[in-house]
């Protein structure tokens, strides 16, 4: 059994992804200390868990390799001096992965990595293909985008579902003041046109009424630079917090998953014309997704998703011509959620057991391995 990995990621994004990961091996390999290689913005979190042993602040400085050479080999000299051997990249692609995995070649160091954007392989990028050398084995976020990759990947590739918390952040989450009364859809991510298709649910809301009840929670930040809450407040022929909620700051990791555990919906509103729609059916996910299967949510999803196994055991679906029945249905909808999350995928033990037999027992070859059967 290994006694130690790290685990990096050198962005902002994806530390859900990382959450998930703290999970399974402080579960499934309670003898291997987990380091954290973490954006030094993101770092608080990872410091309060008891399941992370260290944490190292990578303070990033864009992409190219001599502003962030420097960082590079002071976490080179931090794996040697912690002798870890095991290596996970929770953003296997890009230049900041592609440099430093090349720092570490004949160190003797297993480097794993994880995909969140297929197309990468489809459009046989350079940079990846310089990546894949280095790669002991790649991870998805989904079966359906291992299908997708599997054919163009050159190394061993499995799926695992970064879908459960470490218990101490767990135990982090804020109590949330929801009144009783009301039914709560969750959109997270950041308020921007080009991700969902917003403009749809307004253009709904402009011809029909929903019950006074009903809240739209928009977890990203109204404040960041990119927000486009303005222009959804001008298509708008109602009065916004009638039945939106928003919040004019970024919310912390803690403080989000509170939200998203006390919601009673989430909703991605990815539609046909929504920008990475296509890519979203085949080769990656949306974070949303990860959210919705941590806190076991019911997803309303278009019905151009219905024919992937993983939403037809979690969500329900609509079109653009009847998503105002379906909202105003949710209420009947949610009484049969109990027939959703039946899949064995979904359970703790089995997501950790798989995710750390891929991890740590790879062989050399290649077989398609999921990390459940739809």
């Amino acid at each position: 059994m290994p006694n130690a990995i790290l685990l990096i990621e050198f962005t902002s994004s994806h530390t859900e992804c990382l959450h998930a990961a703290i999970a399974y091996i402080s579960h499934a390999m309670p003898g291997c200390k987990i380091y954290i290689a973490a954006h030094h913005q993101r770092c608080a979190p990872f410091e309060q868990m008891p399941e992370v042993t260290d944490v190292f602040p990578c303070h990033t400085r864009g992409e190219k390799l001599l502003p962030n050479l420097s960082m590079f080999r002071s976490l080179r000299k931090y794996i040697k001096d912690r002798s870890i051997r095991h290596v996970y990249f929770n953003t296997a692609h890009g230049s900041l992965c592609r440099n430093f995995s090349y720092m570490l070649l004949g160190s003797g160091i297993r480097q794993y990595g994880l995909i969140h954007n297929g197309d990468k392989f489809l459009r046989k990028s350079g940079t990846q293909r310089m990546i894949s050398r280095n790669m002991t084995h790649y991870f998805t976020l989904a079966n359906y985008i291992t299908d997708t990759i599997h054919p163009h990947c050159p190394k061993p590739v499995s799926s695992y579902y970064a879908i459960h918390l470490p218990t101490s952040l767990h135990r982090q989450l804020p109590p949330i003041e929801k009144p009783a009364h009301e039914l709560w859809i969750a959109i997270p991510g950041s308020i921007e046109l080009k991700r969902r298709s917003y403009d749809a649910l307004i253009e709904v809301l402009n011809r029909h009424a929903l019950p006074s009840n009903v809240r739209f929670l928009l977890l990203g930040n109204a404040a960041h630079r990119n927000s486009e809450l303005s222009k959804l407040e001008a298509m708008a022929n109602f009065p916004f917090e009638k039945y939106f909620r928003v919040f004019q700051r970024y919310l912390p990791t803690e403080e989000y998953y509170a939200y998203l555990k006390s919601s009673d919906v989430v909703l991605p509103l990815i539609h046909p014309d929504t920008a990475l729609a296509q890519k979203y059916k085949s080769a990656q996910i949306s974070g949303t997704f990860n959210m919705a299967w941590t806190f076991r949510k019911p997803l309303l999803m278009h019905n151009m998703f219905r024919h992937i196994d993983d939403f037809q055991d979690t969500a329900f679906f609509y079109d653009e011509n009847n998503l105002i029945d379906v909202l105003r249905k949710l209420p009947e909808l949610m009484s049969q959620q109990d027939q959703l999350y039946r899949l064995h995928k979904w359970a703790f033990d089995y997501q950790a057991e798989q995710f750390c037999k891929a991890l740590f027992l790879t062989t050399a070859t290649n077989p398609t391995t999921k990390s459940a059967t739809g």
